[in-house]
């Protein structure tokens, strides 16, 4: 049996309170007095997780038909991740000296055209930064955190739709 367990408990204020089948599943895997090393994560609400992603699709199908060639414009996940990105909520960055401008103007302009994960990639001289948005899953992101981009995404979106931002 491995030592990676699931178990579920509530905090209290000033401890955690397991439920039941938890602690039951503590006693089995483990005995009396072994010490324990937890990793503690929020749990996400489910149907804010749906909630979001369904006004989101909403969102994206209603983008103004001027944005319709931009290239965040091409999926509600691409929407999605620029949204993250122009909200603050940016994970892995990349920056490349290519040491003439015109040639970090076309690896920019390279980076945006991939296929692949959706990115923002600018060009400053000679230097090109690639921003990722930062991953929303819920190992990368706790419930608090989800919710806050989950909010400033949709607000940024609905600006959008209603043509008060790009």
């Amino acid at each position: 049996m491995s030592d990676a367990l699931t178990i579920a408990a509530v905090f209290t204020g000033s401890g955690l309170a397991l439920r039941q089948p938890s602690l039951d599943k503590l006693r089995e895997a483990f005995g009396a007095g072994e010490t324990l090393a937890l990793e503690v994560q929020a749990i996400r609400s489910m149907e804010s997780h749906r909630h979001y992603f369904a006004v989101l699709r909403n969102l994206w199908a209603n983008l103004p038909e001027r944005l319709a060639s931009a290239p965040y414009a091409q999926s509600p996940e691409t929407l999605r991740k620029h949204a993250l990105l122009v909200t603050g909520f940016v994970g892995q960055v990349d920056v490349i000296d290519c040491g003439k401008a015109a040639t970090a103007e076309r690896i920019a302009a390279a980076f945006r055209s991939a296929p692949g994960d959706y990115c923002v990639a600018d060009a400053q001289g000679p230097i090109v930064t690639r921003s990722y948005a930062k991953s929303q899953s819920v190992r990368a992101m706790g419930g608090r955190e989800f919710q806050r981009s989950k909010t400033a995404v949709l607000e940024w979106c609905e600006a959008v739709v209603r043509g008060e931002s790009p």
